[in-house]
């Protein structure tokens, strides 16, 4: 069970972030649930170092592995889709 809002939390505080859009799969090889956080930082980039604490920050926050990565605004939030972009995607399946 992942808690999504103390990663949303998280993200939400910290200031270099302008938005990001977080996604939960499940990987077929071995059927564990994954996670993958996509970023899109105010000044365009993270630095590595900001990007591996952010990475370890987000992990343990999710208990789970975890993707990140950095993108443009524009692949998180398409302002035709609505005024509210959807910051959590859940891609796993259901049964």
């Amino acid at each position: 069970m992942v808690n999504t809002q103390a990663i949303f939390d998280h993200l939400d505080s910290l200031e270099q972030i302008l938005d990001y859009k977080v996604s939960i799969y499940t990987t077929y090889q071995n059927s564990l649930d994954e996670m993958s956080v996509n970023l899109a930082p105010k000044n365009g980039n993270l630095s590595d170092d900001d990007r591996k604490i952010l990475l370890a920050q987000l992990s343990d926050l999710a208990g789970i592995r975890l993707n990140l990565q950095v993108v443009e605004i524009d692949q998180i939030w398409e302002p035709e889709s609505g005024m509210k972009p959807n910051r959590f995607i859940d891609l796993r399946e259901t049964n």
